[in-house]
């Protein structure tokens, strides 16, 4: 339709864009609007849009029906461009008519990450601890999971994986992938301490009187954490001794007794 002189704005644009608008991908979006009158200048903007990766170009189309103002803009989408607007905004002199449409760009799952919990104390034998593959943002929505351990898959494929009882076993580097329609999202791993003392006797077999023996004092993982030691003999502190591993290099029988090993770290201490 024409514009009437008296009108006070034009008529809103039309404005038309890609099916599927995907990552990384080029689009082309089309502004139209009819020719208003020849006596009266007509301009159309885009607005909304990276100009550093965008072209636009403007035609009018003339044919029996009429006249038709059009501007193209060609751009290539990012998933951060999910959920902005573009606008195509038509003049006619001092008078203005806006059209918006929202995007909504296809992309693989972001900021996928594993977060352990509880993550502000020490997981201990026999706790609970649950590990939760989080995702920033996803368009379309995440639709599957997958767990790994040290590399290996696991079989539970739920956003959160829940141990209800700690095992020592249970140490590892744990990563999860997060999948949508486009492709997949993938964690960095994340290490799983488990805070728990075992006491191991080299060489294993029958301590003999004036033979070397080591007791070592094993934490999973130790060699990734900052971790003090202390020794104790029949409860009392072997104050010299704050290694990971207690030497005895010619064993006598007063050192017969119950040997025990207290680990701390920023979180609290085991026994």
């Amino acid at each position: 339709p024409l514009l009437s002189p008296l009108s006070d704005t034009p008529d809103i644009p039309s404005v038309s864009s890609p099916q599927n608008l995907n990552d990384g991908s080029p689009a082309t979006f089309t502004c139209s609007s009819p020719y208003v009158c020849p006596y009266d200048t007509i301009s159309l903007r885009w607005s909304g849009y990276n100009a550093v990766v965008s072209v636009v170009s403007g035609v009018t189309q003339l044919d029996t029906t009429g006249a038709l103002s059009q501007q193209n803009l060609s751009t290539s989408l990012s998933w951060r461009d999910h959920s902005k607007k573009l606008s195509c905004t038509v003049s006619v002199g001092s008078r203005r008519a806006v059209q918006e449409t929202t995007l909504s760009v296809n992309y693989s799952p972001k900021g996928t990450k594993v977060l352990i919990n509880p993550s502000a104390k020490n997981i201990r034998v026999g706790d609970t601890a649950s590990l939760t593959c989080s995702v920033n943002s996803s368009y379309p929505g995440v639709t599957a999971y997958r767990w790994y351990k040290d590399g290996s898959a696991l079989a539970n494929n739920n956003q959160i994986v829940t141990l209800l009882k700690v095992a020592r076993e249970d140490y590892g580097l744990y990563s999860c992938e997060a999948k949508n329609a486009v492709g997949t999202g993938a964690a960095e791993a994340m290490a799983l301490y488990v805070f728990s003392v075992v006491i191991s006797i080299s060489p294993s077999a029958e301590v003999r009187e004036g033979k070397m023996v080591t007791l070592t004092c094993d934490v999973p993982g130790e060699e990734k954490q900052e971790i003090n030691y202390n020794w104790y003999k029949n409860s009392i502190r072997i104050k010299e001794d704050t290694a990971r591993t207690l030497t005895f290099l010619e064993v006598a029988v007063s050192d017969s007794g119950y040997y025990s090993c207290e680990v701390q770290n920023d979180k609290g201490s085991e026994m």
